[in-house]
């Protein structure tokens, strides 16, 4: 029992150093460097952000509808390598560090998959309390579905036609608010992603900061038009400024991680449990919203079908790849 408690002691000790090591190689802080690439990454992120949502608000910009089609195909790739290659293993890194305890790195090493899975069911939850057709009876649906059939064959009366205006208007409406609620997940997930990238870059010195920076900077260019698109196809009002709050809130996510790197050490406890779980959960909310509601809605629904057939659907698939690998790649250095 004594040689036991000793192991245990030599161990804790043994990470302990290891721990405060790694805090202690750090090469001189390069302060204007720093500052330089705050500034460069908030108009590099909020741009790419940006720009969709300007190109649905201004038509004289004359932006062709091919720019959205690939911007919003790319970008469901894009964001589903996220979720998959930067925010899991970053939460399972995290987690399975030598400085942490016995209990996250043997006892129970899939904690960080279990806190994926867990938002996942939370994010399922949320948007089945708020579908706005919960409260909706198959009543209520039944005379437009009867008056529209009618129209089909000719026989629209007015007030049956009167009928099918107003239950299309608030089936718009209606669908309007859960698109609302995907862009909410998405931006939630990727922001917290995005605060801790900042943060690491915030901390990195020496000769490895070119190359993160250089990195991070296409990492942006390619996940700032993924969400900025998805903002600005979810039907906001012309009179509203929330998507243009959106999409400035990611160019400022990178700069809240640079600014906050002094507030706590990243090779500490703490530092790895903190950027470990919000990992772990950002990665369920991109996994749902990125298979569950783009993903699937794009290529599996009935209403995909009459959208995208034959090589306009091919074309739609094949950018998905290209943004799923080109962010997989990206995962090599960031």
């Amino acid at each position: 029992m004594d040689r036991a408690t000793t192991l245990h002691e030599r161990r804790r000790l043994a990470l302990r150093d290891i721990c405060l090591e790694s805090a202690e190689d750090v090469a001189e802080y390069n302060l204007g460097l720093h500052v330089t690439a705050l500034f460069v990454l908030f108009i590099v992120s909020g741009m790419a952000a940006v720009f969709p949502v300007l190109a649905t608000r201004y038509t004289f910009l004359r932006i062709p509808p091919t720019f959205f089609f690939v911007v919003r195909h790319f970008g469901t790739g894009v964001l589903i390598a996220t979720a998959f290659c930067h925010l899991l293993p970053t939460a399972f890194s995290n987690f399975n560090d030598p400085c942490m305890g016995e209990f996250w790195t043997e006892t129970y090493a899939a904690m960080p998959g279990a806190i994926s899975l867990g938002s996942v069911f939370i994010v399922m939850t949320i948007e089945m309390l708020v579908s706005p057709f919960r409260r909706t009876s198959t009543l209520e649906l039944m005379p437009a579905v009867e008056a529209a059939l009618q129209d089909s064959e000719g026989c629209c009366s007015p007030a049956s036609c009167g009928k099918i205006q107003e239950t299309d208007v608030s089936i718009n409406e209606k669908d309007l608010k859960p698109k609302r609620i995907q862009v909410v997940l998405l931006e939630a997930g990727i922001i917290f992603h995005s605060i801790f990238v900042g943060l690491t870059l915030g901390v990195t010195t020496g000769s490895a900061f070119v190359s993160l920076f250089v990195a991070i900077i296409f990492h942006q260019s390619f996940e700032g038009p993924a969400l900025g698109s998805r903002i600005a196809l979810a039907g906001w009002s012309p009179r509203t400024w929330r998507p243009w709050m959106m999409a400035l809130a990611y160019g400022c996510t990178q700069l809240v991680g640079i600014g906050t790197h002094k507030l706590y050490s990243p090779d500490s406890q703490v530092g790895h449990t903190v950027v470990g779980f919000f990992n772990a959960v950002s990665s369920g909310f991109l996994l749902y919203a990125a298979l569950v509601e783009l993903l699937s809605e794009d290529f599996l629904s009935q209403r995909s079908w009459y959208e995208m057939r034959g090589g306009r659907r091919v074309v739609a698939f094949a950018l998905v790849f290209v943004g799923a690998f080109l962010m997989a790649l990206i995962a090599h250095w960031v």
